[in-house]
């Protein structure tokens, strides 16, 4: 009996680790500008956002075709830079730079 519970037990732990969504530590993940600046406060999101969504694309995997890019992601968007396709992030996590610099930005992708 003991060792049913203890099964039980770490599945829930397990369950809720799964759940909890990205660590973020000191910025917060966010899907929208708008998301962003509740979170974090409109004028650094107004800086913060467009970096996040240009860093993202920068370092995206790139694929030949869309349909590549569509077989392993929900959304896909053409690329200026290379002759392809990469995925767009769905959320990013975005952290406030110590030392007033450039923020973190951690894209998330939504897969297949």
């Amino acid at each position: 009996m003991p060792a049913v519970l203890a099964i039980i037990a770490a599945v829930a732990a397990l369950f809720f680790y799964l759940t909890r969504g990205p660590a973020c530590d000191g910025g917060a993940v966010v899907a929208s500008e708008a998301e962003c600046a509740q979170k974090l406060g409109a004028p650094f999101c107004a800086r913060a956002w467009p970096q996040a969504a240009r860093d993202a694309l920068r370092t995206a995997e790139a694929f030949r075709t869309e349909a590549e890019c569509v077989e392993r992601h929900r959304q896909c968007v053409a690329r200026a830079d290379v002759n392809g396709y990469s995925p767009q992030a769905t959320s990013y996590c975005i952290q406030p730079s110590p030392t007033a610099g450039a923020p973190k930005t951690t894209p998330y992708y939504s897969g297949r």
